[in-house]
């Protein structure tokens, strides 16, 4: 079983800074072994491919750690074309030419949401009636948010 070098960082800087304590304590140059140094560099990509990191007001840096499904449902709709992606909390909204993938949409999960004219996905079960009545700017200041680049490379494995 291999070593898990990363299990006590709970945010982003945290995990930057133990990777670079790693690199200088371990790099092939500074004496080290390239086998550890191999292992740490696929753990730490690993992370920063399976983590959300993002910051808001009321939290500086939080992480949340996306579910098999939750990944799933990104990859199927980063190369969707004219839309914009966001993340906010654990939720997953969508907006912009969305008429022609309405469909699309509505296979995978998404929902629309009349007030805020923008598709969301989300795992969990929640009252609508709660939601309903705060607008998106506030849900993003409450619950952190991160804009999710629509790029082929973004796509998360």
């Amino acid at each position: 079983m291999k070593k898990s070098y990363f299990s006590n960082t709970a945010d982003l800087t945290q995990l930057k800074k133990e990777y670079k304590t790693l690199v200088k304590l371990n790099h092939p140059d500074n004496g080290g072994s390239l086998a550890i140094m191999q292992d740490v560099n696929s753990q730490y990509d690993t992370i920063l491919k399976t983590r959300i990191f993002f910051t808001s007001e009321k939290q500086k840096e939080t992480e949340i750690n996306f579910s098999q499904s939750m990944q799933e449902i990104l990859n199927k709709i980063i190369n969707f074309n004219n839309v914009t992606i966001e993340i906010v909390g654990s939720w997953i909204w969508l907006e912009g030419n969305t008429y022609t993938i309405k469909e699309a949409l509505k296979e995978i999960g998404f929902k629309w949401s009349s007030g805020k004219k923008k598709w969301y996905f989300t795992e969990q079960e929640f009252d609508k009636r709660k939601y309903k009545q705060k607008n998106y700017d506030t849900l993003k200041n409450i619950y952190g948010f991160m804009n999710v680049d629509t790029k082929p490379s973004m796509i998360l494995t």
